[in-house]
């Protein structure tokens, strides 16, 4: 099973929680001269079949949390739209 994430702007890190396991990621941007990289994120779940928490750390300084999200979905993350 996995989890993929997109951003809007891209956050500098994220944590997934899922069967009591942590994930953590970064997005990583700008690298190449005149390119950019994919604003995704994915985590392998294994056999999980719900996620229990995802914290995104925003560049802005903000921290967002997410709960109830599916597994082998994509989820599109917007600072400042956490529930």
């Amino acid at each position: 099973m996995f989890l993929k994430k997109k951003f809007i702007p891209p956050p500098p890190r994220m944590t997934v929680t899922s069967d009591g396991q942590v994930q953590t990621d970064e997005v990583r941007s700008g690298a190449s001269y005149l390119s950019q990289s994919d604003v995704q994120l994915h985590f392998g779940l294994g056999t999980a079949t719900s996620i229990e928490r995802v914290v995104v750390y925003w560049p802005s300084g903000r921290v967002e949390e997410y709960a109830d999200l599916g597994v082998n979905q994509e989820h599109l993350l917007v600072e400042g739209a956490a529930r």
